[in-house]
């Protein structure tokens, strides 16, 4: 049987991208939703919230990852199985990414 392990800090710093990219996108969408988000301060400062602590999230976990033994190791590929965003999955397991599926747009399950 094949090994299907990966380093661990290869995992948590893939980790980590994700949650930049995401932190970075929620700082474009709090941009373009400021006018819209003025008359209600409660949610814009909830999403100024997400957007930091995304980034603070993805800061910790780099800073873990360079931190660990290089002898460390996960099985990505089972821990990925759960997640229900292929792209997703293939970015945390070190395979390339296939070309982004719209799918159905889902607003917040409505």
């Amino acid at each position: 049987m094949p090994d299907t392990t990966q380093p661990l800090e290869a995992v948590l710093t893939a980790c980590a991208a994700e949650l930049e990219e995401l932190s970075g996108r929620c700082e474009a969408l709090q941009a373009a939703l400021s006018r819209a988000l003025s008359q209600g301060a409660a949610d814009a400062q909830a999403l100024d919230l997400i957007t930091q602590r995304t980034a603070g999230l993805a800061d910790f976990l780099e800073n873990v990852a360079g931190a660990l033994p290089a002898d460390w190791r996960v099985d990505a590929d089972a821990a990925a199985r759960k997640l229900t965003l292929g792209d997703l999955a293939a970015a945390l397991t070190g395979r390339a990414r296939t070309a982004a599926d719209p799918g159905e747009l889902d607003f917040f399950g409505t």
